[in-house]
């Protein structure tokens, strides 16, 4: 049975080097991604360094792409604006066009809109059905102690 449509939002950031999510905010298929980055890598936060060395893989409707995200315990989602266009040739604009909302263009010059919270450029996600079995199965994990990711996701903290 399918639900309603989940609706993430990630926080586009220009001063983030990384991409960055927090188990709370992943899909059961995306914890699935879970596995070991090839290099850790040390992250400067509100609160003190922290070391990511957990990766997954996220997709984001908006951009028609995957991305990987550094796993951490306790982090809104970030897309880093760098990687974006590194990755995936997406530039940022917000020029005042597109009725002042900033947006995403790409090679192709398609134009994507972001959505703007509290003066901050965010992205949708994903939207997508919810598999409420899935959910379901998750839930259960959990509360037997059997949470997929949750020994291995380390640190806290909004970067900065």
């Amino acid at each position: 049975q399918l639900g309603p449509l989940d609706k993430r939002e990630y926080l586009l950031d220009s001063g983030a080097s990384f991409h960055l999510i927090s188990r709370r905010y992943l899909r059961l298929d995306e914890k699935r991604t879970y596995r070991k980055a090839d290099e850790p890598t040390t992250l400067s936060t509100a609160n003190g360094l922290i070391t990511a060395t957990y990766i997954v893989t996220a997709y984001v409707e908006l951009i028609d792409r995957h991305i990987d995200a550094y796993l951490l315990e306790d982090v809104i989602p970030v897309i880093s604006m760098g990687l974006l266009y590194k990755e995936h040739k997406l530039k940022f604009i917000w020029d005042g066009m597109e009725n002042g909302a900033p947006y995403l263009v790409g090679r192709d010059g398609i134009r994507k809109t972001c959505e703007v919270s509290q003066d901050c450029p965010t992205v949708l996600v994903s939207k997508t059905k919810v598999d409420f079995q899935s959910l379901e199965l998750e839930t259960k994990l959990t509360e037997e102690g059997g949470d997929l990711l949750s020994e291995h996701a380390t640190g806290s903290s909004a970067p900065t």
